[in-house]
């Protein structure tokens, strides 16, 4: 998925994909049918791109599809995009703003608009082109980490189990409740790896997102 982006960017004048939707749970592994037909369709993805390979295997056959209007992947995607009135995942300043403004480029784009709670104070979003400096830190999209928003936020979900945390079934690489680790992809296509010990809490859609 993340090399494809790499392509679709060059494609597009070195935009990334912005994957605007409907209103959603607001969670980042809800994506727009938009997103998943354009690089299964356009980009000749199969269908188990869209999924780890640690993703169930019920999700992966018809889970992506409960709700008919999006579909739900088995990765976050941190690329910002609209999702009904808000942008996800939000900037820190952009948490009470009510309308906003964007441009775009290719298929891409900006925008600010209302997002869910967040803890940060720099973007936790991915970039809107490859070569802007944002690029460099921020992943496009990362293995899914969700947890049920009774968990703490400052839990740890490498040695904590899931019946502390909330950590979700359909949360990769985990073992017995706890998580292993989580993959990192970023714009020019390379993927970091980064300890469970060390993936934070970044933002609460109807459950806690994190990397």
């Amino acid at each position: 998925m993340g090399l494809a982006m790499n392509v679709y960017a060059n494609d597009y004048n070195g935009w990334l994909i912005r994957p605007d939707m409907p209103g959603t749970g607001a969670n980042l592994w809800d994506v727009s049918n938009e997103f998943y037909f354009e690089f299964k369709d356009e980009y000749g993805l199969p269908h188990e791109a869209f999924f780890c390979t640690e993703s169930p295997q019920s999700l992966i056959d018809t889970g992506f599809d409960t709700y008919g209007y999006f579909k739900l992947i088995g990765y976050n995607l941190w690329l910002r995009r609209r999702n009904g009135t808000r942008i996800i995942p939000p900037n820190p300043d952009e948490q009470n703003q009510g309308r906003g403004g964007g441009r775009g480029g290719g298929r891409g784009g900006r925008g600010g608009s209302v997002g869910n709670p967040i803890i940060s104070s720099e973007p936790i979003g991915g970039p809107a082109r490859v070569d802007e400096p944002l690029a460099l830190k921020n992943p496009v999209m990362a293995d899914l980490v969700g947890t049920q928003t009774w968990g703490p936020t400052g839990a740890n979900l490498h040695t904590q189990p899931a019946s502390e945390t909330g950590l979700g079934e359909s949360s990769n690489h985990q073992f017995d409740g706890r998580l292993d680790s989580m993959n990192q992809a970023f714009a020019d296509g390379h993927v970091d790896r980064l300890p469970g010990g060390q993936v934070k809490f970044r933002y609460t859609g109807n459950w806690h997102n994190w990397r």
